[in-house]
């Protein structure tokens, strides 16, 4: 190679999922925030979003979300 010779080099990147989980809880099925008081026999509704800020699709997706004893 010399001073005036050119080189193209290729790098392969592997497909990167990555999942940004957020869950939050409501008293009133209309205001929502991370964390929520709440007495017996109110009623708690939560909602789990899932955002995939990675370069590849993510399939075949299983959630679970295990409540504490209390609830």
């Amino acid at each position: 190679m010399t001073d005036e010779s050119c080189a193209f080099v290729y790098v392969h990147q592997p497909p990167v999922a990555n999942m940004l989980v957020t869950k939050l809880v409501s008293v009133d099925n209309s205001a929502w925030t991370k964390y929520a008081s709440v007495h017996v026999n109110d009623v708690v509704y939560f909602k789990i979003f899932i955002h995939n800020n990675g370069n590849t699709n993510i399939t075949n997706l299983i959630i679970n979300d295990t409540l504490p004893s209390i609830l």
